[in-house]
């Protein structure tokens, strides 16, 4: 999954990676962390293709049109998940 550099010092404070080539080696440990980021926007903003944005994008006002051009993206993949 995608994690931003935000993350990464958090991630490194909580012990969970020395750096962030821990995610890129460790496929596991990329999507525990990336769906509990998700997770955590699902929880803060609700199940919705604009807070699936949020996951790339942030949370910021001024990065509404990244949000918007975001989950377009990953819909054209569900069907395919659904099998």
């Amino acid at each position: 999954m995608q994690i931003n550099q935000m993350h990464i010092p958090l991630l490194k404070k909580r012990g969970i990676i020395k750096d962030e080539r821990d995610l890129l080696d460790n496929p596991c440990l990329n999507i525990k962390i990336g769906t509990e980021i998700l997770y955590n926007h699902f929880s803060r903003c609700g199940v919705t293709w604009q807070c699936l944005g949020t996951y790339n994008a942030g949370f910021a006002m001024d990065n509404q049109k990244k949000r918007q051009q975001y989950a377009p993206k990953y819909i054209l993949y569900i069907p395919g998940l659904m099998n």
